[in-house]
């Protein structure tokens, strides 16, 4: 599987817009802060704003695949300090069509590498809710 993590951009934004279709996913997806339900291509271009530039608190990322670029998630580390580099792994989310074959883990490597290894992060934290069964199932292999 040759995959690759790609900056998330606002051409990305209808597979999100297609991806969560209801309040639950969109909860279960972002938390309840960022986003209200609707969700909507202006909350996505403020999001999108307020990441990936120099030394931004928050990196957003798309998994693709590399022969195609077809989309098949998304991730984002957000609250970077870049003091004591530590940064909260958030918003995963591999799209409906491309569950159950084993991107989410290839998705998690990609990231982390992404954090330890480009961005120098020392620490990783993450939390989920405990509803989200298949996200804890794959976090804890």
């Amino acid at each position: 599987m040759d995959l690759q993590l790609a900056v998330f951009s606002n051409s990305d934004f209808k597979v999100i817009l297609e991806e969560i279709t209801s309040r639950a996913e969109l909860v279960q997806w972002a938390g309840s802060k960022r986003f209200s339900y609707p969700l909507d291509e202006k909350q996505l271009t403020e999001y999108l704003l307020d990441a990936s530039s120099d030394k931004s608190i928050s990196y957003i990322y798309s998994l693709i695949r590399s022969d195609d670029k077809v989309l098949i998630g998304h991730v984002e580390l957000s609250d970077i300090d870049w003091k004591n580099m530590t940064a909260v792994l958030s918003r995963v989310l591999i799209f409906k069509k491309y569950r159950g074959r084993g991107y989410s883990h290839h998705l998690l490597q990609a990231i982390l590498n992404q954090a330890f290894d480009i961005l120098k992060l020392k620490k990783i934290k993450l939390s989920v809710y405990t509803f989200n069964t298949p996200a804890i199932a794959c976090y804890k292999k």
